[in-house]
Order: structure tokens, then C-alpha cells, then sequence
């Protein structure tokens, strides 16, 4: 009996060093579903899209999708770019929430920080402005992106992060890119950006 103790020990002690680590718990929340779900409904997605945008003009927004879940659609071009929704789920202390993010064809999540785009519409990675957003919600305050973690604030180092920049350096100039044009802004904004500044 005290081999297999012995044994036990050192099976567990080794799997601790393998670095070996449970699920994280899911965060709860004090109050219904109901309530969860009409304040992620209520989120700042106005300051989340100003805070986080490239040069690219989209509509975002949310709309509850039944009891349980709400819905974040960008829009651009007059189609639907992407959606993201987060799902209350009912807990012991409250609730908690689940994001679905979709995935592109190559099998990753979208704007995940390794997404090519010719004209991405917000920077990468977005799940940590995502996180922020939806934590905004839940505490009734406006997004605040100096809350995103660190490494995704500011500097999108994504293969789209350069065409993120140019398109929001165009669009400080007061032309927005174009979600289905080429890579690098079209002839004609090339041309208005030359006659405003003389070039």
C-alpha cells in the first residue's frame, strides 16, 4: 500500500512539472440571464469600433438573437464581414458567458493576430478587445481599450498589421479604404490624396 502512495506521489508530482494545468474557471456574474443579456446587448460597440478600426468605414452593432444570446455584426460593402456572439449560460452564483468566434478556412479564429486582409476592418487580435468589450458590458461602463491586454492594444503585428496603419493614415486624411478594393488604397484616392496635399 505505501508503494502505490509513494507511486501516486510521483505520477502527480511529475504531471505538475510536465506543466500540466486545469481549465481555467468560467468568471460569474450576480445576476439573470435576462439581465446579462440586455446588457451585452447595451455595450459600447460605438467605442469599441472607434478604439480598435482601421480605415475601413463599418457599421457594428449587437441584437439580442434569442434569450440566451447576443449578436455583434460588422458590416461592410452592404454585407455582413463578420459576426461574433457570447451565449449566457445559467450558474450556480448567476451566470456565465461563452464567445464564439468564427473561424476563416484556415481553420483559425478571425483577426486572430495571424490573419491576412487587404483591408482588415479592426486590428488583431481581437478575442482580447472582445474580452473587454463584452467585461464593459457586464460592468454597465463605456469600452476602454486601455484595458486590452498589453500585447494588442496599440500595434497590430498580423500579416494585415501594415495595411491596418495605411488605411488608417488614409482615412486621418478623410478617405476610407475600400473592404473589397486591392491591397494598397485605390488610384483615385491616391489621386485625391495627392491634389489635397500637393504632392
Amino acid at each position: 500500500m505505501r508503494s502505490l502512495r509513494i507511486l501516486a506521489t510521483l505520477i502527480c508530482g511529475s504531471i505538475a512539472l510536465a506543466g500540466c494545468k486545469s481549465e481555467p474557471q468560467a468568471k460569474e456574474y450576480p445576476f439573470g440571464v435576462a439581465e446579462a443579456v440586455r446588457r451585452l446587448d447595451n455595450s459600447d460597440s460605438a467605442g469599441f469600433r472607434y478604439a480598435r478600426h482601421c480605415g475601413v468605414l463599418f457599421n457594428f452593432g449587437s441584437n439580442k438573437s434569442d434569450d440566451h444570446t447576443v449578436t455583434w455584426t460588422a458590416r461592410a460593402s452592404r454585407k455582413d464581414v463578420f459576426t461574433f456572439n457570447v451565449v449566457v449560460v445559467e450558474s450556480p452564483k448567476g451566470v456565465t458567458l461563452k464567445l464564439s468566434v468564427p473561424l476563416e478556412r484556415n481553420g483559425r479564429e478571425i483577426y486572430d493576430g495571424t490573419q491576412k486582409y487587404n483591408h482588415p476592418l479592426l486590428r488583431q487580435p481581437l478575442r482580447p478587445a472582445i474580452t473587454e468589450l463584452i467585461e464593459s458590458a457586464m460592468e454597465k461602463r463605456s469600452f476602454d481599450n486601455e484595458r486590452v491586454e498589453a500585447d494588442a492594444r496599440y500595434l497590430d503585428r498580423s500579416p494585415s498589421g501594415q495595411a491596418c496603419s495605411e488605411d488608417a493614415q488614409i482615412l486621418a486624411q478623410g478617405f476610407a479604404a475600400d473592404y473589397d478594393g486591392p491591397p494598397g488604397p485605390s488610384m483615385e484616392t491616391a489621386q485625391k490624396l495627392a491634389a489635397k496635399n500637393h504632392w
